[in-house]
Order: C-alpha cells, then sequence, then structure tokens
C-alpha cells in the first residue's frame, strides 16, 4: 500500500526515537553528560524529549486511540491517580506522586504511539532490529570502554546498567523471535541465536543480574511455548540432553563466568542488601498499612521492589490505583502471553512488556520508566495489540 507522506514522516520520527533511546547508552554520551555534572539524564534527553513529544502529536487521533481497550481502562486509571495525587498534596503536602503521574504518562504515550502507527510487517521488522541491534552495540562498547573487555569485575563500572538491561533484555527476545520465525537460510537463523546468545554475554558482563533472569525466563517461556504440544516430552528429553552435553562441554571458565556475574565481590549478601531493605520496607508497611510514608516521613534506604517501594510510599490507600494499574497491565501480558500465537512476530509486544515487569521485582522505578527506558517497549505493546485489533476486524496494517 502506497504510504501517504505524514505516514512516511510518523515512521522516520520512529526510527528515530528509537535511535536516540539507544545510542544513549554510549559510553562517550554517558561520560560527556557526567564531566557537564548532569545528575539524571544525559546529553541527549531534551532530544529524546522533543522527538518523543513531536511523535505523539503527530499520532495523536483520540477517536482512534479510544478504540484500544487497554489504553481506555489505563486512561481511566491514570485520572484516578491523579485525583489521589490532589489527595496527597492536599491532605499531606507532598508532591512525590506527581513523578509517578509523570513515569506512568510516558509509558501510557507510548502505548498510544504503538497503537497508532499501525506498521506493516516490513516496516515493523525495521524498528525491531534498528532497536536490537544499536542496544547490542552500546552494550558491546560498553564492554569494551567501560569494563574494559568481557570479564567480569568486583563492582560494575557501566553507569545505568539496570536500565540498559532492560534494553537488552528485550532484544534477546527479538532476536530469539526472529530465529524461530525467519523464513530464510538455516544460517540466518543460526545468526540470530548467536546474536541473542551474544547479549545474554553482555548482560552477565555488565552484571544487570535482574536482567540476565529476566532473559533466561523469558526465552525459555517462548521456547516452551514454541514445542509444547503432544511432541512435548519429546521435545523436553532432547532439550535436557543438549543441555547436559553443554554443560559437559563447555570449558569450567565460562560457566564460571556466569557464576561470578551474579556472585563475584557479594559472598557477604547475593541480593546486594536488597532483600533487607525489602523485609525492613515489610515491617515498615505492617506497622503502617493505610498511609505508608506519607504522614511519618522516615528515611530508610531505597527499597528495590516497584510494588514494595509504592505501598512503602503511600501505603495501601493511596498505592491503590497505582498498584491498580501495575496489575492491569502485567496480567493482560501473561494473559496474552499465554495465549498469542508466537510464530507471529507482531506479538512481541506482550513478551517485550513482561521485561520491565519482572525486572521491577528487583528494581524501584521499573517498569515505568526510569525516564523513556521502557518507552520502547511500551511502544511495542501498542503494536501488539494494534495487530490483534487488525486480526479480529480483519484489518491491515497501513503502514
Amino acid at each position: 500500500m502506497q504510504l501517504t507522506f505524514w505516514q512516511k514522516a510518523r515512521y522516520w520520527v520512529l526510527l528515530l526515537i528509537i535511535a536516540l533511546i539507544t545510542v544513549a547508552f554510549h559510553p562517550i554520551i554517558i561520560d560527556t553528560g557526567k564531566e557537564a555534572g548532569l545528575e539524571s539524564g544525559n546529553i541527549l534527553s531534551p532530544y529524546i524529549v522533543m522527538v518523543f513529544l513531536l511523535l505523539f502529536v503527530m499520532c495523536f487521533n483520540i477517536k482512534d486511540i479510544l478504540k484500544n481497550k487497554v489504553i481506555r481502562v489505563s486512561l481511566f486509571i491514570v485520572l484516578f491517580i491523579f485525583v489521589y495525587y490532589m489527595f496527597t498534596r492536599a491532605a499531606f503536602g507532598k508532591r512525590s506522586m506527581m513523578g509517578d503521574l509523570r513515569s506512568i504518562g510516558i509509558c501510557l504515550v507510548g502505548m498510544m504511539i504503538g497503537w497508532q502507527m499501525n506498521l506493516d510487517e516490513t516496516r515493523y521488522k525495521v524498528a525491531l532490529l534498528l532497536f536490537a541491534g544499536l542496544i547490542s552495540l552500546m552494550g558491546f562498547f560498553q564492554v569494551t570502554m567501560h569494563v574494559g573487555g568481557f570479564e567480569i569485575l568486583d563492582q560494575s563500572q557501566v553507569e545505568g546498567k539496570n536500565s540498559m538491561g532492560v534494553l537488552l533484555a528485550t532484544s534477546s527476545v527479538i532476536y530469539l523471535f526472529f530465529g524461530l520465525n525467519v523464513k530464510s537460510k538455516p544460517i540466518v537463523k543460526v545468526l540470530f541465536f548467536a546474536l541473542m546468545v551474544f547479549v545474554v554475554v553482555i548482560l552477565l558482563t555488565i552484571r544487570a543480574r535482574a536482567a540476565t533472569l529476566t532473559s533466561a525466563i523469558l526465552i525459555l517461556f517462548v521456547l516452551y511455548q514454541r514445542f509444547k504440544g503432544k511432541n512435548f516430552f519429546f521435545y523436553l528429553i532432547i532439550g535436557l540432553f543438549l543441555m547436559v552435553v553443554a554443560y559437559l562441554v563447555i570449558p569450567e571458565s565460562a560457566k564460571q563466568y556466569v557464576v561470578n556475574s551474579f556472585v563475584q565481590n557479594q559472598e557477604a549478601d547475593i541480593t546486594s542488601s536488597r532483600m533487607s531493605r525489602n523485609r525492613a520496607g515489610l515491617s515498615f508497611i505492617s506497622d503502617h498499612p493505610l498511609f505508608g510514608n506519607l504522614n511519618v516521613d522516615a528515611e530508610m534506604d531505597w527499597i528495590h521492589n516497584y510494588p514494595l517501594l509504592k505501598l512503602f510510599q503511600y501505603g495501601f490507600v493511596f498505592a491503590f490505583p497505582i498498584m491498580m494499574l501495575y496489575l492491569y497491565l502485567l496480567f493482560y501480558s501473561v494473559v496474552k502471553t499465554s495465549i498469542c500465537n508466537n510464530r507471529n512476530n507482531y506479538n512481541i509486544g506482550y513478551f517485550a512488556l513482561l521485561v520491565p515487569f519482572v525486572v521491577s521485582m528487583a528494581e524501584p522505578t521499573l517498569p515505568f520508566g526510569p525516564g523513556t527506558a521502557t518507552l520502547f517497549n511500551f511502544i511495542l505493546f501498542g503494536m501488539a495489540t494494534r495487530n490483534t485489533y487488525n486480526e479480529k476486524y480483519c484489518l491491515t496494517s497501513t503502514e
């Protein structure tokens, strides 16, 4: 189908935002921001915001956007959160929930953009491969320039490794889907699987442990879905046999590499004190269940678990709408990944959204941020819901 100038422009702006989000993790850009004294974000942040807003304006069509049930429900809950913010500001003098509104709003706009893009298969694949390729390259640059090579250091030298870990884990899922679904010569499939393994090695090297585990979980989940059925036990036996052979063949140094990524210099506490902070948070919540820290002002180390952190900050009463959105999107993604056809690359978006949600069990700001770190995941999610809508009503992609 012939594209209009407006559709072409929107597509190129989408590719630009993908490039900016990924290239922002280049070591030189990160170091330049640190030298300039930036406390948050980096030197590309203003440009990312401008291009993001431009793309949203170019995609804005409220009548079409509201066809998406997930967006309608999410918008309603976000309005609910805004009302709660006004209450917390009036009753407790706290503005902390404004940060949640901002980060959730960015992700909601990402869903809207993904829904509106309605890409055809070729342009969709280009967007996916641009994202996966650029973030893989940025990961390689981080390893060579900040880590000094493929070795496990006592302390990670990669700035924003957890945010970058989400993007890398997402790219591993993309490579897996392409490896399984590409209709080409076997060497192309092998290439995609090799890129997936390469990304996992980068995750191990920068010591983004939660993202590494998330990547492994989703890879196994997708493989289980692909090979389940009447021949599942045959494939399971073959898979277990190959795993045993691989374990025997892989050099001891490679196995130790994986172990060191998780435990090196962490003899006292493999979780880097996360569990102790989470236990302290649980204890605080049990003592102040209704309003959390809104009327106490307790000082506590950063809780590395998103649901626990929200309950600590706002209590059950005021964390309710945030947790309602969190659980709604999580449940929706789990259901969709359980029933969708993983031979359809458009459904990558459902699996991509699970990445920041799984990592949020060990991080404080995910899945809604930090900043635009999870924006592409929500854009892909919007694209997945659009494809499901198109299939339901026998429509076709327009761009």
